[in-house]
This record gives structure tokens, C-alpha cells and sequence, in this order.
């Protein structure tokens, strides 16, 4: 399943997010570009600590519903943000394209 490397950091719960993230299996947010479509995807490798909010750490995303859904937004550079439900909870870039 195609997938990327990303950065990711996460908002404080005072902001909206969340006071720690745990960025481990089964870990399923979407993906925002801009205004563009819900992207869900899956974390599959990243810290196995929690994640507390204004740390960037890296990441690997499962892109869940390829080729079904076009990922094509997901591009080396661009910025996201991570969302649950309609509440964005972090933010990222995407690093490297995974096959």
C-alpha cells in the first residue's frame, strides 16, 4: 500500500488538539490539504512514546483507501493538516513518497 514519510506536530488542547497524541498502530486520522478532500491514512511508524503538542517528530502514513481515493495532493513539501473529524489536531509536511 503507498504511504509517505511525514513531520508531523501536533496542537495543544488548548488550541483545539489534544494534550498528548500517541502516533502508534491503529492511529487513523485524514489528512487536509489546503481545503482540498478528507485523506484517511493510517500511522505505522513513528515514536512509541506519546506525542506532547509543539514537538515535530517523523513519521510513516499507509495511505488507506489507494488507489480507490487520489492521494495526488500528498505531494514531497507540502503541508497538511491532521484532522479528527472536523477538528484539526496537528499539522505537517510531507517528507518522502513511499511506494
Amino acid at each position: 500500500m503507498p504511504g509517505a514519510r511525514v513531520h508531523v506536530q501536533f496542537i495543544d488542547a488548548k488550541a483545539g488538539g489534544r494534550a498528548v497524541t500517541y502516533i502508534t498502530e491503529p492511529y487513523r486520522p485524514h489528512f487536509r490539504v489546503g481545503d482540498g478532500e478528507y485523506l484517511g491514512i493510517e500511522f505505522f511508524d513513528g515514536p512509541n512514546e506519546p506525542v506532547p503538542p509543539g514537538v515535530g517528530v517523523n513519521a510513516k502514513v499507509r495511505f488507506s483507501y489507494a488507489p480507490s481515493v487520489d492521494y495526488a495532493d500528498l505531494q514531497v513539501g507540502v503541508q497538511f493538516q491532521v484532522l479528527e473529524g472536523r477538528r484539526i489536531v496537528g499539522v505537517g509536511t510531507v517528507t518522502e513518497l513511499l511506494p
